[in-house]
């Protein structure tokens, strides 16, 4: 993710030869030349029916929309949530094939005592080992993404209250999927971002990341 921070900042040649994170997790997972680096869809099913049970495959369906659990995948436009997915599904086989999942909370250890990376007060019980995969992809997808990972349902309720007005708009992550979706959105942060590389703009949390949409500069 720091080289394609770099390469959206030099745009041209440059960003076109450096995969956005999105692609590189869902086409490898991150574990791209690694022989099973992610679950298939055979092995997710049988995960989600041997160890997640009938109410852990409903959220997996409600709040992941895994295929797998009959939810209904993520949209082409949706880089989060398919980045969500694709880590979910590498989880299935680094963390949980690999026994390294704990089976009770005293196998868990508790959040370290420092200032949240992210706008979460606290963070939940984990191992160590799974804290730290689960941080190696938390706090940049924040930064380049937005905070919040968009679903269709979500999507269609606000494209339902349109138009809308968005304070802290942030990358415009939300505003592109909402316009591209036929919503009328006002979209306002304090720092809006630029859309082109090497323009004007800049935010204290985003950085110089590229924004999504066009988002206007508010009180």
């Amino acid at each position: 993710h720091r080289l394609r921070y770099l390469a959206t900042l030099l745009g041209g040649e440059a960003e076109a030869a450096v995969p956005p994170p999105h692609c590189f997790y869902v086409e490898g997972a991150s574990g791209a030349w690694l022989q099973g680096g992610a679950a298939d869809e055979q092995t997710v099913a049988q995960f989600l029916e041997a160890e997640a049970g009938a109410a852990g495959t409903e959220v997996a369906c409600s709040m992941l929309q895994l295929r797998e659990a009959s939810g209904e995948g993520a949209a082409p436009d949706n880089h989060l949530l398919a980045l969500l997915q694709a880590r979910w599904r590498e989880a299935v086989v680094q963390l949980a094939g690999a026994g390294l999942v704990p089976q009770s909370l005293d196998a868990c250890t508790p959040p370290p005592a420092r200032a949240s990376m992210t706008m979460k007060a606290e963070d939940p019980l984990a191992s160590d080992v799974v804290r730290a995969w689960r941080d190696s992809v938390r706090v940049w997808a924040c930064h380049t993404y937005s905070y919040a990972v968009p679903s269709e349902a979500a999507l269609s309720l606000l494209k339902e209250c349109s138009p809308l007005v968005e304070v802290g708009a942030g990358t415009g992550y939300w505003a592109a999927l909402l316009r591209a979706r036929g919503a009328l959105v006002f979209a306002y942060d304090k720092e809006p971002l630029s859309t082109t590389a090497g323009g004007n703009g800049g935010n204290e949390y985003h950085g110089s990341c590229r924004s999504w949409t066009q988002v206007l500069r508010g009180g």
